[in-house]
């Protein structure tokens, strides 16, 4: 069976290897890595901004940064199964090592909304600096970027 990969791309300029955003189409395009073909796609919140990927590669979290929420994609079917409402422009998005906690960067918000994997809900918002915008999952750690 080929891998699959989600592909977000933002003016048909790939931002990272393999996984780039639909901006201006509100979607997520799921591509064949082996023929390098779209074979499918997933409507999403508007402007999505952000994704990651849980650990066992079962679920995808999109970051809408217009409509204020994230989507969380089953990969097994390519269906969006919930939709969790954060911050004000949600942009950065990652997933604990567990794959039990998804941290998202509320821009305009200057904080990080914290959701349970379990429930789909925020069980934590925490303040930052101003304009937070990418997060990164390193081993046990995350990495907040906010203004350089």
């Amino acid at each position: 069976m080929n891998v699959e990969v989600l592909l977000m791309e933002l003016q048909s300029t790939q931002w990272n290897e393999g996984i780039c955003d639909e901006l201006w189409d509100n979607n997520v395009s799921v591509i064949d890595t082996a023929t390098k073909t779209v074979i499918a796609t997933v409507n999403v919140g508007s402007w999505p901004a952000g994704i990651a990927v849980n650990p066992e590669g079962t679920r995808v979290f999109v970051a809408n940064c217009a409509s204020g929420n994230v989507s969380v994609i089953d990969t097994a079917t390519n269906k969006v199964t919930a939709t969790v409402n954060v911050g004000n422009s949600p942009i950065g998005v990652a997933v604990n090592p567990a794959g039990t906690k998804v941290y998202v960067t509320n821009l305009l918000d200057n904080n990080v909304s914290v959701i349970d994997t379990a429930t789909n809900t925020v069980t934590a918002t925490v303040n930052v600096g101003i304009y937070p915008f990418a997060l990164q999952s390193i081993r046990t750690e995350q990495s907040i970027c906010g203004e350089l």
